[in-house]
This record gives structure tokens, sequence and C-alpha cells, in this order.
């Protein structure tokens, strides 16, 4: 029995030194392991087990007992190694030193109960209590260097309703005080712990060149970024039972507990994890460190995560509302939340001016990649083959042409590539440009070498410009279809309009959020400054579209006798530039003004006490900014009219531009052009259609106080209500009137009241009266 109970506690037993350490069958079944036959491996030890067992001086039956205990003593063997080898340090690890530790005291169990046992019949009896647990044992500790592995199974054991409690509760207790004593840690000093590779959360040193506006976020991470360091929550890592919002709010309140600590001066300036290490006690930070390292919150080896999450919520409110007395009146955050105004939403009206003046003629002068027709070179085979036989010269000449034919092949084969190469250097010439003219508005405007501003950089999406490129090769390639005097078609005005308004698309702000400034300012409000500065410069730039049209126009009114098409371009120029100036007032006096005046209060009163709260408001700030922008759902159509007006504007610059206004604007000296008749007629009914009607229908119904804002200013003297016909107005928008979310009607019911105004009313009468109403306009 002494050499059975050595054997069964992994001792050498000079009855079973050979089955268990060097015996034939023994090194055969290594072999079949190395050789990855798992299966002739373990009938190989269970035939020497059975032969060896047979030799025994017990009963037959005690044989038959004993057969089934003696495998325990290899897997105890095993699974005392690795405990060995984790309180020598020979593995890393959070999960293998908890796992370690918990797989020790179950083996301490299992030693008792060997020593216990006296007869062969209570041997046997051990393979019911330990044998699935050390099976799933071995699986976890064969797995514990690969985390998304090994928690799986780990999950598994705690789960196990087949595995005995205590066992359950042993390895439970175990990882979870681990995990909670690397959480507390984080949390209380917002620091992981070393030799934790496979924790869920880890602190990295952040490169220069990384920190951008937009954070990667993939399906397995999160990270919060700022100053030098970045925060990585890994979804992977977590055990199952603690949920990704539990890890996001672990990171949360270490994030802020780091940023609260960084610039904290602890006993003269030292570090203040130094001072930690040489005794240095924070109450605080001691508090909820033992508040979540607690044993309560994983007793019986289950992890309580309600109470975890409600403890950690509590340690993030702390950290948030101290973190919130600290930079919450500081001048800088103002600073901050002015800069990304004034950048992002194009608040500062001199250096947007400024930017768009230079990059206008710049974008102009871009002539779009026109592609190639390749439709005879493919059809020249099929046409060769049909063709009879030749005489030798006509052979020789046959051989030129399929040489030219292959020139022509590798010519269109290589197309895409130099098509590639062309946006890329178009691409590259637009961010000079860009790059300059935004360096040169800062300079004017004295912001260049202001702090806040400096972490700005105006750059251009490539892929954009390929796109633009694309968009319009297809427009270009229909219209070529169409041309059918075999001559290449030019492009349209329009065409050209969209292109630019394309390309305007490509510009982007490059951004660095300053230290800390994450905390309040989240990434997804930075995706939201990001559309609406598309927004807005495209705005800008139809604005500077239509004042380079004034100065054209300027020249051509001093004639005493203007044609009728000069007046009609220039009533539908002073249309435009109504609704676009009083959009773009809308945009930054009833829009921006107003939610920034209510941000600024909401931040300076005494309802703001923490980061959390402060968020939240800036998140609110961004919301309504971006629903009065017509970004939000519901708000589709008016978006595609803003859209379309811009277009318009682009167009009717794209047509002065190409088109000299002199030469057309006397009555009797010369006929106006064809292309300016017809893109003045299309205008006007694209203006009628897709601007005036979308605007009347919407807004002169609507109850929200930024749709009584826009339409105050549209119809600030009553003429388009006046001149607004019953039919416009939609039966399924007048019984809906008294509701304030009237902007999610089906489109073609707004179609049908978009054709109203202008097959109601002429076209000899509707510029007149756009002119006298404007007129007013200006004199008011």
């Amino acid at each position: 029995m002494e050499e059975v109970k050595c054997s069964l506690l992994g001792f050498n037993s000079a009855l079973l030194q050979q089955p268990l350490n060097a015996s034939p069958s023994a090194a055969e079944s290594g072999a079949s392991k190395e050789s990855g036959d798992d299966c002739v491996a373990a009938a190989s030890s269970l035939a020497a087990l059975r032969r060896y067992c047979d030799g025994l001086p017990f009963h037959p039956t005690e044989q038959l007992l004993l057969q089934r205990a003696l495998p325990l003593g290899r897997s105890y063997h095993t699974l005392l190694h690795v405990t060995q080898d984790a309180a020598v340090g020979r593995v890393e690890g959070l999960y293998p030193a908890a796992i370690a530790n918990g797989v020790k005291k179950i083996l301490s169990n299992y030693a008792e109960a060997v020593k216990a046992a006296e007869t062969p019949s209570a041997l046997a009896a051990l393979p019911a209590t330990y044998a699935l647990t050390f099976k799933l044992l071995g699986a976890i500790v064969k797995q514990q260097q690969r985390t998304e592995v090994c928690l799986p199974l780990l999950d598994d054991f705690l789960h196990h309703q087949e595995v005995p409690a205590a066992f359950r509760r042993l390895l439970g207790e175990s990882v979870w005080l681990a995990l909670l004593y690397t959480t507390a840690h984080y949390i209380a000093h917002g620091v992981v712990l070393h030799a934790r590779p496979d924790y869920f959360i880890a602190v990295r040193t952040k490169a220069s060149e990384a920190a951008t506006t937009a954070v990667a976020t993939g399906s397995t991470s999160t990270g919060f970024s700022g100053g030098g360091e970045e925060h990585i929550l890994y979804a992977d890592r977590l055990p199952l039972g603690v949920s990704p919002e539990l890890g996001l709010l672990i990171l949360a309140a270490g994030k802020e507990r780091r940023v609260l600590l960084r610039d904290t001066d602890v006993q003269g300036g030292n570090d203040y994890l130094e001072q930690l290490a040489l005794g240095s006690q924070d109450e605080a930070a001691n508090a909820v460190f033992h508040s979540i390292f607690n044993a309560q919150l994983c007793h019986g080896g289950v992890l309580a995560t309600e109470e975890l999450a409600a403890r950690v919520e509590a340690a993030k409110n702390l950290w948030s509302k101290a973190l919130w007395m600290k930079v919450g009146d500081l001048h800088s955050l103002k600073v901050n939340l002015a800069a990304l105004r004034n950048m992002f939403l194009c608040h500062r009206g001199d250096v947007w001016y400024a930017f768009v003046e230079r990059v206008l003629p710049v974008l102009a002068g871009m002539q779009p990649l026109r592609h190639g027709s390749h439709e005879g070179a493919a059809a020249l085979p099929a046409l060769t083959s049909q063709l009879p036989s030749l005489s030798p010269t006509a052979a020789f000449k046959g051989t030129e042409d399929v040489h030219e034919e292959e020139e022509r092949r590798e010519v269109a084969a290589h197309a895409p590539a130099r098509e590639s190469r062309a946006a890329a250097y178009r691409s590259a010439r637009l961010q000079r440009a860009a790059s300059d003219a935004f360096s040169f508005a800062l300079s004017v405007s004295n912001l260049r070498d202001t702090g806040a501003y400096e972490t700005f950089t105006m750059r251009v999406a490539w892929s954009s410009v390929q796109q633009a490129d694309a968009a319009f090769a297809a427009t270009d390639q229909t219209r070529a279809g169409r041309c059918t005097s075999g001559g290449g078609a030019a492009a349209s005005t329009e065409d050209m309009a969209r292109y630019l308004l394309l390309l305007v698309q490509a510009l982007y702000l490059q951004y660095i959020p300053p230290q800390g400034l994450v905390l309040i300012v989240s990434h997804k409000s930075l995706q939201y400054y990001q559309r609406l500065f598309s927004f807005h410069i495209a705005l800008r730039f139809s604005l500077e579209a239509l004042a380079v049209t004034r100065s054209l126009f300027s020249e051509a009114l001093v004639t005493r006798n203007p044609s009728d098409d000069l007046r009609r371009a220039f009533s539908l120029f002073q249309l435009l530039h109504f609704m676009e100036s009083s959009l773009g007032y809308y945009m930054q006096v009833d829009v921006i003004s107003v939610f920034t005046a209510q941000l600024e209060e909401q931040l300076a009163s005494t309802a703001c006490t923490s980061v959390d709260q402060a968020k939240r408001f800036h998140d609110q700030f961004i919301w309504n900014v971006s629903e009065a922008t017509f970004l939000t759902e519901g708000s589709e159509p008016l978006l595609r009219a803003c859209q379309s007006l811009n277009t318009c504007a682009m167009t009717l610059y794209t047509l002065c531009v190409r088109y000299r206004i002199p030469y057309w604007a006397v009555d009797g000296v010369n006929t106006t052009p064809v292309e300016v008749r017809a893109t003045l007629s299309a205008l006007e009914a694209r203006v009628q259609q897709e601007v005036v009607a979308v605007f009347t229908g919407y807004l002169s119904l609507g109850r929200r106080p930024w749709e009584r804002a826009l339409w105050s200013r549209l119809d600030f003297n009553g003429y388009f209500s006046q001149h607004r016909t019953r039919p416009t107005i939609p039966a399924t928008l007048r019984s809906v009137s008294a509701s304030a979310n009237t902007l999610a009607q089906p489109l073609h019911t707004r179609a049908r009241s978009a054709g109203g105004p202008s097959r109601s009313s002429g076209r000899s009468k509707t510029p007149q009266r756009h002119g006298i109403a404007l007129r007013r306009t200006s004199a008011g």
C-alpha cells in the first residue's frame, strides 16, 4: 500500500517505477505522443498499466480497482510540476499564477485523501472524486498561456456540475481574487501590475504619430488615448461573466484615475507610485482598493458581477468628481472647446474665408480624369476572325494591325495604374494647396502660434479623390454614350459642380486631442465633428463661389440694356445668394451660438460636478447641433435640399466662369449660347423643385425651435408663404401639423408637393418676383 500511495502522490516507486517512468510501453507512448497519435498513446499506456497491475501482490478485484486509481498519480505529478513552476516564477501571467494557486489547493486536498486511505477499496474510490477534476485541470494548464483558449476551459470547469463544489470554489476563488487584485490596483492607482500580459486592460506609451482623431477600434479591442498613453481594453481576454460593459466601466475608471494622478504633486513632487512603494498612504485610493479587492465579491467561487459593477461605478464617480474639481475651472478647457467649434464648425469666419479664398481657384483648375473608351479595341479580334484570307501584302498589314491591337491592349491593361497615379498626383496637389491655405488662414487670424490650434492639420483623403474621379467618369461615359456626333462630349457645368463638391468632401481635419480632453469630448463626438465639418466647409465653398460670381456679374451689370438672360441669371444668383447666406447665418447664429451658450451655462452650473456629467452635456451639445444641421435620422430631405442648394450655387459659378457674362449681357448684340439658356432653365427648375419647395413644405409646418428659426430667416417678409399655393401642402402634412416630428414622412409625398410651385407659376414671373424680394432683403 505504501508503494501504491507513493505512486499516487508522484514519488518514485520500486514497484511501479517502470510503468510510471521508463517502461518500454511508456517509451512507445511518448513516441506516439510526439507523432501526434494520442489514441495510440493512451491505448499503450492503459495496456502497460494493466500488465503491471496484474503483477501486484493483491487480490484480482483489488488489482482491478487499483488499475482505475493509479492514473491519478501521473496527473498529480503533471499538475504538481505546474504549481512548482509558478511558485519559482517560471510562468508569467495573471491566469497561470491564479490557476496554479487554485490547483495547489486541490492537490493538497487530494494528497490528504491519499494518505488517509488504508485499503485498496479506499484508494479505488478516489477516481470518482478526482478523475474528472484532474482531466479538466490538465486541459486548462495545457492551454494556460493562450488566454482566449484557457478562459472557456476555465469557465467549463467552474460550471461543471460533476466536479465537486469544493474544487470549483477553490479554483474560482483563486482566479477571481487574482483578477480583483489586479483590477483594484488599476482603479485605485491607474496602473496595471507588471507580469500580467493576459490582463484584459493594457496601458501603453503612445507614439506621437499614432495619435489621430479616430482611435482604431477593432472587433476585440477598444482604446482610450490621451497625452502620451493609451489604455486598451481587449474583449477577448475578458473572463466569461465579465461583460464588455463592465470592462469599459473599469477602463474608464482607471483612465480617469491615471489622468487625475498624472500632474499631482505628492510629497515634494516625487512620483506617486514611488511614494506608494515607500509607504505613503492615500486614504481615498486605499478605500477604493479594499472595496474592490474583497473576498465577499467571489464568495463560493462565483463572481458577484452586479456588486462589482456598483463598486466600480462608485469609484469612477469619485475620481470623476475629483477630476472635474481639478480641470473644470481651467481656462484651457474652455479654450479647447472653443477651438473645436472654430475649426470643425467653421465658427471663425476670418479663418475659413481666407482658406476657401485660396483653395477654390485650385479646385476650379483641377481637371477630372477622363476615362478613354476601349470598346473598339475589344471588338477587333471578333471582326478579324470573320475576314477572308488575305494576300501577302495584306497579311503584312494585318500583322501590323495585330501589333497595334496588342499595343492598345497593353495600354488598356495599364490604364488603372495610370489613373491611380493621376489621382494620387491630384490628391498631393490638393493636399499641398489645402495645407498652405490652412497655415495661411491661421496666420492671418493670429491663431497659428496658439497652443489650442497647433494640433489641427488639414488633410485630403486620397480615396475620396478617387471616388470623385470614379463618379465623374461614370457620368462622363453616360454622356459620351448619348453623344451621336462621334466627338467627345464636354463635361456639363452641373457635372463639374458636383465634381468640385466631391473634392471638397475629401477635405478633413486631423486633430490630436490634448491630454485629458478625451474624457469630456468622446471619440463618437469627434466623428460627429468631422461630419459637421464636411457640411460647413461645403457651405463655405458655395458662399465663396457666389461671391466670385457676384464680381463677375458686376462687370456686366454696367450696361443700360441688359438681356433677358442676364436678368434671369442675376435673379437666380440673388435667390441662391439669399438662401445660402440665410442658411449660413442660421447655422452660425441660431444653431452654434445658441447651443454653445447653453453648453457653457451647463458646464458652469453647480449641477455639473463630474467629468461624466460634463461629457454628457457635451454629447448633448453635439447631438443638438447635428440635429439642427439636418444630419440626424428624419432630416434627410432637408439635408438633400441643402446639398442641392450647394450644387446649384456651384453650377452657376461654373457657368459664369466658363461662359463670359459680358458676351451675352447686352440685349441685341450677341446671341446667348444655347448651353447658357439650357443651364439657366434647368437651374430655375431645380432650385424651385429641390430647394424652395422642400424648405417651404417642411419648415413652414415645423414646430421645433431650429425649424422656426430657419423659416423665419427664409420667409422674413412672407414671400414664400404668399407664393405657396394650396396644393403645395400635402394632406398628410396638414394632418400632423401639430406634431413636432414631421420629417419622417415618405419622400414621394414631398415630391408631389415639390412640383406645385413650378407648374403653377410662370417662368417669366418667378425670377422678377425673386429679384424684388431679394432687393428688400438687401435694403433691410
